[in-house]
């Protein structure tokens, strides 16, 4: 049906037909010009109030030059946008609205889905309820990018609910997988649940229930964390929550600051500590425990061995011992112990050799002791472990005391010996030494040091850490020789005087 008042033109020079007038379609339904011929409007109600222009619908309406709008109540309000759905909103220049109540009211913007919104230039939302909040935002997926943060600009949101909540998504950052969140500026989330807080700047997350909470850290692997500046966890429930921490394995944790455990179920709780192997456990500050299930507990404590334990302050254990007083030490064997009262002691090789007790404080224990390729080493000055060629071995042997003439000076005889200031007696060994218990034969040094002064010397500690007298008992075998010729010379002149009495 055709207006009384409608007219048919054709344009020579552009060859286009011009309508200028109303054409009924159906019942209500009117297709006519808009404000000009290069307009056109279809439907009830629908109006186009600028050129080139294009409303179809019930209440269609365009009123921006070179848009369009197809649906029921649409709307395209300004210059090169397009509105295609249900009470859908084009609503800024350049725009794209698709789907019933999307909008689109960022400049350049493109919204695509059910209640799909863009806000913000040059930003995309395709997905039920996605949202693009500031800048250049992407967000694709169901509600991907609904957050009611505003510091988003330039990031990118990929999956269910990725984006979404009451926290920013970071600018220049991206969330890929369901419910995945990524907050920190120039930050990477990838996975289901993957979180990282507003201060994980430079943040890289991937994974199942990852986290991480601040800058520079990297999460990756099922319910890993990366909880402070600049850490590492790699692994599935591994966690890294010391500044500058790594924790690298399967439940791997490292807890304080600059601290590394790498293996399955490490643990280093010390600062500066490290843990590496299976169940391995670095406690102490600057500790390491290496191998499975050490354990480094004293500070600056090392571990090394399976089931290896060094528990005091400073102490050492290599191979499968265990040392646990301070400054101690056990050095490979099997089942070695230095219990914690026996402080600086040290065992090196054996097995199943157990110090206990202060009776052991500042020993060491060397079992079957082997010195290979040298001909001959010093121990102080009572023995020398020398080369034997025939075991090719080395063994421990009585020391010689250097004794040629062309050593010596200022040589002079031993006269007027008096040995009555000190007698033999034999004793058993106190509490106070190592010995406890054992019967010897001797000297007192205190009744020595009165006639011998230069043998006795103030240099043996006891086990209560006082220092004792000792005796150097090669220097009395001179003495002892120049009495015996004295005693010699006595029965030679007795005895000559026996014989002038008989004749």
């Amino acid at each position: 049906a055709l207006g009384g008042d409608t007219d048919f033109t054709w344009n020579k020079t552009t060859n286009q037909l011009n309508i200028v007038g109303d054409i009924a379609i159906s019942g209500t339904s009117i297709l006519r010009t808009g404000i000009d011929t290069t307009s056109i409007e279809l439907g009830e109600d629908a109006s186009v109030t600028s050129y080139s222009s294009l409303a179809i619908g019930r209440a269609a309406l365009v009123s921006g030059c070179r848009s369009m709008a197809f649906g029921d109540c649409v709307c395209s309000t300004n210059r090169y946008s397009v509105a295609f759905g249900f009470l859908t909103k084009a609503l800024s220049d350049d725009t794209t609205a698709v789907g019933t109540f999307a909008n689109a009211s960022g400049t350049s913007s493109i919204s695509i889905g059910y209640g799909s919104r863009t806000y913000s230039t040059a930003s995309i939302a395709i997905g039920l309820a996605s949202r693009s909040n500031n800048g250049a935002n992407i967000s694709i997926g169901c509600k991907a990018g609904a957050t009611s943060g505003t510091r988003n600009a330039c990031a990118i949101a990929i999956g269910n609910c990725a984006g979404a909540g009451t926290c920013d998504i970071g600018g220049n950052s991206v969330a890929i997988g369901d419910r995945t969140n990524s907050s920190g500026c120039r930050s990477v989330a990838i996975g289901y649940d993957a979180t990282i807080d507003s201060g994980g700047y430079g943040a890289v997350i991937i994974g199942n229930k990852t986290c991480a909470c601040l800058g520079s850290s990297i999460s990756i692997g099922t319910s890993s964390n990366a909880l402070d500046v600049a850490t590492i966890a790699f692994g599935g429930n591994s966690r890294a929550s010391g500044n500058s921490a790594m924790a690298l394995g399967s439940s791997a944790k490292a807890y304080s600051c600059k601290s590394t455990a790498i293996g399955s179920s490490a643990k280093a709780y010390g600062n500066d500590s490290i843990s590496i192997g299976t169940e391995t456990c670095a406690y102490g500050n600057y500790s390491i425990a290496m191998n499975r299930q050490a354990k480094a507990i004293g500070g600056s404590s090392i571990s090394i061995g399976f089931s290896s334990q060094a528990y005091g302050t400073e102490s050492i254990a290599l191979g499968e011992g265990h040392a646990l007083a301070n400054c101690s030490t056990v050095l490979g064997g099997n089942s070695n112990v230095i219990c914690s009262t026996s402080i600086g002691s040290v065992i090196i090789g054996g097995a199943s050799i157990t110090l206990n007790g202060t009776t052991w404080v500042d020993n060491v224990v060397v079992p079957n002791l082997t010195i290979w390729n040298t001909p001959s080493v010093g121990a102080g000055t009572d023995s020398v472990l020398t080369w034997d060629a025939t075991t090719k071995k080395v063994r421990a042997v009585a020391y010689a005391s250097p004794s040629d003439c062309r050593l010596k000076t200022c040589v002079e005889p031993i006269n007027n010996i008096n040995l009555g200031g000190f007698s033999g007696v034999k004793f058993e060994y106190n509490e106070l030494t190592p010995n406890e218990g054992k019967k010897a034969y001797g000297v007192i040094a205190q009744d020595v040091e009165k006639v011998f002064p230069t043998i006795v010397k103030d240099n043996y500690s006891g086990v209560d850490g006082e220092i004792y007298k000792t005796v150097d008992y090669k220097q009395l075998v001179p003495i002892l020789l120049e009495k015996i010729k004295e005693l010699e010379q006595k029965f030679l002149d007795l005895e000559q005087k026996f014989l002038d009495l008989e004749v």
